[in-house]
């Protein structure tokens, strides 16, 4: 910009401004003014020089950096730029700082930095700025800190151009939506979907794509974490960054670049947080509407080998724990596996996808899966499972298979314990299964519409099986009967006649 550079003078005013404001000490007449002086800079022609200028000096107090940026943000978000020659100098304030982040920066001005590059992205990339993913790719392996704001970029820009409310994606929507999936596609399948490279210009630098670049890393964290916080924080952000883009990545791109399989080599960690962000990640792929298309048969089936299903098996016994411990990372961790397997045993629903697959499958080992998180004390972890097992009961080649066959009995025992009205039961019970409830669920009406779905599930698998299993659900219903009466009073004073 052609704005003169800030003078010392001036530097100082907005430092003493910045104190001012944040000293408990300070009167509020005297704060107000101060707040008034530093609104006033962000309307001034030189707010982006002026903000650069404070956010790059070292020697700064924190809060002065972070000042500079809200400078930096502000311009970026209410001022439009016409001329490629303010654009190209705002950017390049942002690069420099991104170029010159130190881990002994505060984490709030270190998580800033990317949001501005976003916004910058969101305004100008593809159009006069076409090297920003080589931009990305020149600090990726800096260092680590340059890595966790290369992630961080890659973040933002997902989840601003695909969920959220964003303006400035919006009027953009989907030029940022194919250069996401350009440079996050390895270039052999982007080439494969898109053969005509006459039509756009090409925003990739690379010929991996960053699908691959983050599970190579994620890869190399994974095998620190047991002696290094730092590798310990890098895997969670690589996962997390994993989490956004698996929601919308080409399924051909997740498999080629492993993604599945660098996710899982996560889960063997024995870090909760990072466990949790595997788990998530895998959630966010497998909740996917299209999950169980064509092109993802190949993710679904992965889910159904022998190596992998241990492995979810092995984190779920892991995961288990009793209401006192509801708070826990590893509760959410059942929670989020029992709505990640339902998601999977979704696609068994869809006939095609059994006549493709069926030959690839080993279901018996994952059904037992599926039935043993049913059982969970928690509803709310048992519930996704349960609502697949009412849904599939139906399903010919599924109902009439020999493991569900000899399940019946499982099933039914499961679902006439829990038919109960669980609501009516006192809230300051010991048994487990009230007492989650009362963690999870907060509300009366919502208790009692979560528990009206719970019941009605468990209704639909008996009537299922009687449907198809007459006599032998009779004979199992009637002998569970009996079993109560037997029990009635178990427990119980005997009784006893008063003369």
């Amino acid at each position: 910009m052609a704005a003169e550079e800030l003078s010392e003078a001036g530097m100082a005013d907005i430092i003493r401004a910045l104190e001012v404001i944040h000293s408990p000490t300070s009167t509020n007449a005297l704060r107000k003014e101060a707040l008034s002086f530093v609104e006033a800079l962000k309307d001034n022609e030189a707010a982006a020089r002026n903000g650069f200028l404070l956010a790059s000096r070292a020697d700064h107090a924190a809060v002065v950096r972070y000042f500079g940026l809200t400078l930096l943000d502000h311009v970026l978000r209410h001022l439009s730029f016409t001329s490629p020659e303010e654009s190209t100098n705002l950017r390049s304030m942002i690069l420099q700082l991104a170029e010159n982040i130190r881990p002994e920066d505060p984490s709030f001005f270190r998580n800033k930095i990317p949001q501005l590059w976003s916004e910058a992205a969101k305004k100008s990339w593809g159009l006069d700025w076409a090297d920003m993913d080589e931009a990305l790719v020149k600090f990726w392996g800096v260092s680590l800190v340059h890595n966790e704001l290369v992630l961080s970029v890659l973040e933002t820009l997902s989840e601003d151009v695909f969920f959220r409310e964003d303006t400035v994606s919006s009027l953009r929507g989907s030029e940022l939506n194919r250069a996401l999936v350009e440079i996050f596609t390895p270039a052999a399948i982007f080439e494969q979907i898109n053969p005509d490279k006459s039509t756009t210009a090409v925003l990739r630098c690379g010929q991996e794509g960053w699908l691959v670049r983050i599970c190579e890393f994620l890869d190399n964290c994974v095998q620190n974490v047991s002696t290094s916080r730092e590798a310990r924080d890098a895997a969670v952000k690589a996962l997390t960054t994993l989490r956004s883009a698996l929601s919308w990545s080409i399924f051909k791109a997740v498999i080629a670049g492993q993604v599945v399989a660098s996710v899982f080599r996560a889960l063997t960690c024995q870090d909760e947080q990072v466990l949790l962000a595997a788990v998530e990640a895998l959630h966010s792929l497998y909740g996917r509407n299209n999950m169980g298309n064509d092109e993802s048969h190949g993710l679904v089936c992965l889910i159904f080998e022998s190596d992998y299903l241990n492995t979810l098996r092995n984190l779920y016994q892991w995961s288990i724990v009793g209401p006192e411990d509801a708070d826990e990372p590893k509760y959410l961790i059942s929670k989020k596996l029992s709505e990640m397997i339902s998601y999977v045993a979704g696609c068994l629903e869809d006939e095609r996808f059994l006549r493709d697959t069926m030959h690839r499958l080993d279901l018996p080992p994952f059904f037992n899966f599926m039935l043993n998180i049913m059982q969970h004390q928690s509803l709310t972890v048992s519930i996704p499972c349960l609502h697949l097992w009412s849904r599939l009961l139906g399903v010919q080649k599924i109902g009439t298979s020999e493991f569900v066959v000899n399940q019946t009995p499982t099933f039914l025992t499961v679902c006439t314990q829990r038919l109960i009205r669980w609501e009516s039961l006192p809230t300051e019970s010991e048994d487990p299964t009230i007492q989650f409830l009362a963690e999870d669920i907060d509300t009366i009406p919502e208790r009692h519409a979560f528990l009206g779905n719970y019941r009605r599930y468990c209704s639909s698998i008996i009537e299922t099986i009687t449907q198809k299993r007459a006599q032998e659900a009779v004979r199992e219903i009637l002998g569970r009967v009996d079993e109560n009466l037997d029990n009635l009073y178990s427990g119980a004073e005997p009784f006893q006649s008063t003369s």
